[in-house]
């Protein structure tokens, strides 16, 4: 099943659904919480890219931030989904989450999502670079090469913003 804003809203945010998180002042007398109505996208965590099935190049992203931006975001009210490269984190109550691997399936999932979102917020550490060849199964260690070539990964935040439409905020780390 996939996730969409929808199926987030249709999740028990924190405090019965109000947002505002510890029922302090949150800007809306309703108690509804400021991002009632927004749709709000965010990445978070590494991505990985692989030489084969057990050999990849990665970054020590712990996902922090991304699902504390989330958790923010579900807490004033705004339905949230999260993409998250691999992490050890639980997802935030209330929010979506898609996991994804590489920085192609974090392309291809921020994408799905990108044009019905109010607000973008891209934390994940996306690897810059990956191999230009990817073995299909695990190469013996004698065999493997002790030089690569690489490619640029498609830059996300780049590619969605070409697609932007009116009414949307971009952010990204």
């Amino acid at each position: 099943m996939k996730n969409t804003f929808s199926d987030c809203e249709k999740q028990p945010a924190p405090n019965g659904g109000g947002g505002g998180g510890s029922g302090g002042d949150n800007g809306d007398a309703g108690g509804g919480g400021v991002g009632v109505g927004l749709k709000c996208l965010v990445t978070a965590g590494p991505t990985r890219e692989f030489f084969d099935p057990v050999r990849y190049i990665s970054n020590p992203s712990s996902g922090k931030m991304g699902y504390a931006i989330a958790a923010a975001a579900a807490d004033v009210g705004c339905a949230v989904s999260l993409v998250s490269g691999p992490v050890a984190l639980a997802a935030p109550t209330g929010v979506a989450l898609r996991n994804v691997i590489t920085g192609a399936e974090m392309l291809a999932a921020t994408g799905e999502l990108f044009g019905e979102c109010d607000i973008l917020i891209m934390a994940a550490a996306v690897c810059d670079f990956r191999p230009k060849h990817r073995a299909l199964a695990k190469v013996k260690k004698e065999n493997v090469p002790l030089s690569a070539d690489f490619e640029s990964v498609p830059d996300i935040l780049k590619t969605l913003s070409a697609r932007k439409r009116v009414g949307q905020t971009l952010v990204g780390f």
